[in-house]
């Protein structure tokens, strides 16, 4: 290459001389007739591939890669919870490097449920959730002795009155009498068999917002958006417990979009804050709003909304088609979202809406379009934007 840039640069030097001499004519009409200009071009400027590329195929097999403890470890990562409590704790130690993490908290305690102890961990990160609601609201009555966890009225298939053994076959035997009757000196007991899932979901875990997972992709995301999981010893679930407590900006006038006869809000980085502000606006239960995550690596969240019966559907399915195909490690803010889903980059017309207001966001749901709003953004998305729409101020 060096070669053919210092040919290149003589040749052009040679050129400029002829021009200023009185032959240049004759030479130039000399080269065309012997196609002098198309051998130098082929010679020094054309580029030709090369025919043998330097490359090899490895011979190493799958064989060989399974024998790699790296690799292999990889490969058997579970992926549903198991009933084991070890294996869960272990699991949940190793993702989250809790021997090197300071802000991991791993809480291990005994659950007492039917008068029963059970071994239980929770786990979540310290800063991301409300201490106080962990301790009243999901330690406290877990923990302690109380109604709820300590049936008086109780019964055992072999009438036995011990109901403190660990094993899970006996505890499954319990029975609690919910309602007994007296007919002609004839006790008749209406019992139920005791579910130790039902009974932490619907006794022990006084939470608003409560969901059973039963895959660890699900439980570690959750964890991570500022959730508390719960693991229970014999049960192959985890409670996903809704406790966040992180500090976050709280709703302020717009910076760029300022209006003096209209909304005073703008969009924070929450996105559940966000989806409130639209709630608010639109009170009506067609406006969905469809949760997503894109990225690998980042797992960020997404929400797309829309109104269920003025959006068109191809226009919705198209949206979601085109968000949950990216296939990319991260994600950090919806500019960067906006140059992904869009049709034309180098267009000189702007196609998707970016906007800190959450009037304007309904004023463009309620006209059938998609807004896109990003985790940790505060500005929305709305699609797609039109060419009438560059010319309204609103």
């Amino acid at each position: 290459m060096i070669k053919k840039a210092i040919y290149l640069v003589l040749f052009s030097k040679f050129l400029a001389i002829l021009h200023l001499t009185n032959i240049s004519g004759k030479v130039l009409q000399l080269m065309k007739n012997y196609n002098v200009f198309t051998q130098l071009y082929n010679k020094f400027i054309k580029y030709t591939p090369a025919q043998n590329n330097d490359f090899f195929l490895t011979t190493e097999t799958n064989k060989d890669i399974e024998k790699d403890p790296v690799v292999a470890s990889r490969d058997v990562e579970p992926k549903d919870i198991s009933n084991n409590f070890d294996e869960n704790l272990n699991y949940m130690k190793y993702k989250y490097n809790s021997l090197i993490n300071s802000d991991v908290v791993i809480r291990e305690f005994s659950l007492i449920a039917n008068n029963s102890e059970y071994k239980a961990f929770l786990i979540f990160i310290d800063g991301m959730v409300d201490t106080q609601v962990v301790n009243s609201a999901v330690l406290k009555p877990l923990m302690l002795r109380n109604r709820a966890n300590t049936f008086e009225n109780s019964i055992s298939d072999n009438n036995s009155k011990d109901t403190q053994s660990n094993s899970s076959e006996d505890d499954s035997n319990t029975k609690q009498i919910i309602a007994e009757y007296n007919n002609n000196d004839v006790i008749i007991r209406k019992i139920k068999k005791f579910d130790l899932k039902k009974n932490i979901y619907h006794h022990l875990i006084p939470q608003n917002s409560v969901k059973i997972v039963d895959k660890f992709e699900d439980a570690i995301s959750s964890i991570n958006m500022g959730n508390s999981l719960l693991f229970v010893e014999t049960l192959d679930i985890a409670f996903d417990i809704d406790a966040k407590g992180f500090k976050q900006r709280s709703i302020s006038s717009p910076q760029n979009e300022i209006v003096v006869r209209g909304s005073q809000e703008a969009f924070v980085e929450n996105i559940r804050t966000n989806t409130s502000m639209l709630r608010r606006i639109i009170d009506n239960e067609d406006l969905v709003i469809e949760n997503c995550s894109v990225g690998n690596i980042s797992r960020t969240k997404l929400a797309v909304c829309y109104l269920n019966n003025i959006a068109n559907n191809d226009l919705v399915a198209e949206v979601k088609f085109r968000v949950n195909n990216l296939d990319i490690d991260y994600l950090i803010s919806s500019g960067q979202l906006e140059q992904l889903i869009q049709d034309d980059g180098s267009s000189l017309y702007p196609q998707v809406i970016a906007t800190e207001r959450p009037d304007k966001v309904a004023m463009h749901l309620l006209e059938g379009r998609v807004a896109i709003i990003v985790n940790d953004t505060p500005y929305v998305l709305v699609v797609p934007r039109g060419f009438i729409r560059l010319h309204v101020i609103a």
